[in-house]
């Protein structure tokens, strides 16, 4: 009897036991659910974020690019009005800002051709007034002086048509660089091309305003990186070529010559606070050959 009771008393603890573990394991499972559902709840709402922000991005985008600056300018503050200062929406905030400082080179690279066009207009003017006068006037020693004049005017007219039909125009297209980045361009083109001043715009954020060669930068120009290091100075075949200047986003610089992308030839190293890093021979962004100030003011 006592055997049988002991047995029975068993048997209910270990049920007792089994419900424990599958309480305990519906409760970790019920809490694992409801964690899992408040990220994918918070998820869906940061992708909606994305999607209204992305979506009212390529309006502004698509108005700057069809010259309605103004309008786009509106979307770009707004857009920068509700951004918090999570590392994403700060570097979209970093592509808002480059986007205006463009409008600026596009204004100025339209104002460039506008000032040939008018140019152009006003030696047609001077022109038709000179065959007017030339018109009315009676004496033959006068007209042919005036037939003359306006042989050397109707050459330099010529002249000035011919190179402002020539000379690059202002378009806006896409194409890919040595790298295989894609470039937005704003700016003069020849042979539809990129020839001549304008803007690129590439897909990582970085920014190129500057002189261009079939493509490729070429001549003087700036260029900006999203994090804020920064280039000015000559470009030879899409490379840094010639003497610049690099700006690094902490502050330090370096001033001086450059080949093939890197630092060779004589430059100087400064820190955040302008004061003299490093001077001397570069080698491939290697100091080879190190210089007193004396030195390098005397270059």
């Amino acid at each position: 009897m006592n055997f049988n009771k002991k047995r029975f008393t068993l048997g209910i603890a270990v049920i007792l036991i089994i419900l424990l573990v599958i309480i305990s394991y519906t409760a970790i499972k019920t809490s694992k659910f409801k964690n899992e559902l408040a990220t994918k709840t918070e998820t869906i709402s940061n992708l909606k974020k994305d999607m209204e922000f992305l979506k009212k991005k390529s309006l502004a985008d698509e108005l700057f690019i069809s010259g309605k600056y103004d309008s786009a300018r509106l979307i770009y503050n707004s857009l920068a009005y509700f951004l918090d200062e999570d590392s994403l929406w700060s570097n979209r905030k970093s592509r808002i800002k480059e986007f205006r400082q463009l409008k600026f080179a596009i204004d100025s690279l339209i104002s460039f051709d506008s000032q040939k066009l008018t140019q152009a207009e006003l030696m047609k003017n001077i022109e038709l007034q000179l065959l007017k006068t030339g018109l009315e006037d009676s004496t033959n020693s006068i007209v042919a002086a005036q037939e003359a004049d306006k042989k050397a005017l109707e050459k330099e007219l010529l002249t000035i048509k011919n190179s402002f039909e020539t000379s690059p125009k202002l378009k806006e297209f896409s194409f890919y660089s040595l790298s295989g980045t894609e470039i937005t361009y704003f700016g003069q083109t020849q042979n539809e091309m990129a020839n001549g001043k304008g803007m690129g715009y590439y897909q990582t954020g970085s920014v190129y305003v500057g002189q261009w060669k079939s493509n490729l930068k070429h001549g003087k120009g700036t260029y900006k990186w999203i994090d804020g290091q920064m280039y000015e100075g000559e470009y030879v075949n899409d490379k840094r070529s010639g003497e610049g200047t690099y700006y690094w986003s902490k502050g330090e610089k370096y001033k001086g010559n450059w080949e093939n992308d890197k630092r060779n030839g004589f430059g100087i190293l400064y820190d955040k606070d302008n004061n003299i890093k490093l001077q001397g021979e570069w080698k491939n962004d290697e100091l080879i050959k190190s210089t007193s100030p004396d030195k390098a003011n005397q270059q």
